[in-house]
Protein backbone atom coordinates (compact mmCIF):
# COMPACT_ATOMS: atom_id res chain seq x y z
CA UNK A 1 0.00 0.00 0.00
CA UNK A 2 0.98 3.58 -0.84
CA UNK A 3 0.96 6.76 0.84
CA UNK A 4 -1.50 9.10 -0.64
CA UNK A 5 -2.23 13.07 -0.36
CA UNK A 6 -5.59 13.44 1.66
CA UNK A 7 -7.33 16.71 2.01
CA UNK A 8 -10.39 16.58 4.37
CA UNK A 9 -12.11 18.90 6.75
CA UNK A 10 -11.56 18.41 10.57
CA UNK A 11 -14.14 16.71 12.23
CA UNK A 12 -14.27 17.84 15.55
CA UNK A 13 -13.05 21.35 16.62
CA UNK A 14 -10.24 21.90 19.01
CA UNK A 15 -11.23 24.65 21.72
CA UNK A 16 -8.72 26.37 23.74
CA UNK A 17 -5.97 27.22 20.71
CA UNK A 18 -4.73 29.82 19.18
CA UNK A 19 -2.60 31.22 16.58
CA UNK A 20 1.51 31.43 18.78
CA UNK A 21 2.28 34.25 15.61
CA UNK A 22 -1.38 36.69 15.68
CA UNK A 23 -2.83 34.81 18.55
CA UNK A 24 -5.90 34.20 16.89
CA UNK A 25 -8.12 31.60 17.71
CA UNK A 26 -7.83 28.66 16.02
CA UNK A 27 -10.34 25.74 16.15
CA UNK A 28 -11.10 23.96 13.41
CA UNK A 29 -9.62 23.88 9.65
CA UNK A 30 -8.82 21.91 6.58
CA UNK A 31 -6.41 18.51 7.78
CA UNK A 32 -3.72 17.54 5.14
CA UNK A 33 -1.30 14.90 5.29
CA UNK A 34 0.59 12.16 3.06
CA UNK A 35 -0.66 8.58 4.40
CA UNK A 36 -2.49 5.46 4.09
CA UNK A 37 -5.73 6.97 5.10
CA UNK A 38 -7.43 10.45 5.14
CA UNK A 39 -6.85 12.75 8.59
CA UNK A 40 -10.19 13.28 10.27
CA UNK A 41 -8.47 15.61 12.82
CA UNK A 42 -5.08 16.50 14.01
CA UNK A 43 -2.57 14.30 15.52
CA UNK A 44 0.82 15.57 17.61
CA UNK A 45 3.18 16.73 14.94
CA UNK A 46 0.63 18.02 11.96
CA UNK A 47 1.06 20.92 10.29
CA UNK A 48 -1.40 23.85 10.65
CA UNK A 49 -1.76 26.96 8.45
CA UNK A 50 -3.35 29.85 10.53
CA UNK A 51 -5.80 31.47 7.62
CA UNK A 52 -5.38 34.90 9.71
CA UNK A 53 -1.78 34.87 9.25
CA UNK A 54 -0.05 32.69 6.90
CA UNK A 55 1.88 31.21 9.75
CA UNK A 56 2.67 27.28 8.86
CA UNK A 57 2.27 25.89 12.96
CA UNK A 58 2.42 22.45 13.97
CA UNK A 59 0.70 20.91 16.56
CA UNK A 60 2.27 19.66 20.01
CA UNK A 61 1.60 16.54 21.65
CA UNK A 62 -1.32 18.45 23.34
CA UNK A 63 -2.45 19.53 20.23
CA UNK A 64 -1.70 22.92 20.86
CA UNK A 65 -0.16 25.16 18.08
CA UNK A 66 3.24 25.79 18.31
CA UNK A 67 5.74 27.77 16.01
CA UNK A 68 7.89 25.60 13.45
CA UNK A 69 11.92 24.84 14.72
CA UNK A 70 14.59 25.04 12.24
CA UNK A 71 14.53 20.96 12.56
CA UNK A 72 10.48 20.79 11.24
CA UNK A 73 11.29 23.65 8.56
CA UNK A 74 14.61 21.10 6.92
CA UNK A 75 12.41 18.51 7.62
CA UNK A 76 9.76 19.86 5.45
CA UNK A 77 12.43 20.84 2.79
CA UNK A 78 13.12 16.99 2.16
CA UNK A 79 10.08 15.85 1.50
CA UNK A 80 9.23 17.16 -2.32
CA UNK A 81 5.64 15.44 -1.78
CA UNK A 82 4.82 17.36 1.49
CA UNK A 83 6.25 20.50 0.16
CA UNK A 84 4.33 21.17 -2.91
CA UNK A 85 0.99 20.14 -0.93
CA UNK A 86 2.13 22.75 1.38
CA UNK A 87 2.51 25.24 -1.65
CA UNK A 88 -0.76 24.29 -2.43
CA UNK A 89 -2.72 24.81 0.60
CA UNK A 90 -0.43 28.08 1.09
CA UNK A 91 -2.06 29.53 -2.21
CA UNK A 92 -5.98 28.22 -0.87
CA UNK A 93 -5.08 29.96 2.77
CA UNK A 94 -4.24 33.16 0.79
CA UNK A 95 -7.70 33.20 -0.93
CA UNK A 96 -9.70 32.98 1.97
CA UNK A 97 -7.46 35.04 3.63
CA UNK A 98 -9.03 37.80 1.21
CA UNK A 99 -12.54 36.56 2.11
CA UNK A 100 -11.86 36.99 6.30
CA UNK A 101 -10.70 40.43 5.59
Amino acid sequence: MTDEVFVSSIQDRITGNACPHCGRTADGGTAFGISQKPPQNPEPGDYAICLYCGTLNRYDNELKLRLLTKRDRRALMRDPRLREMLRIVELAAQGMRRHLQ
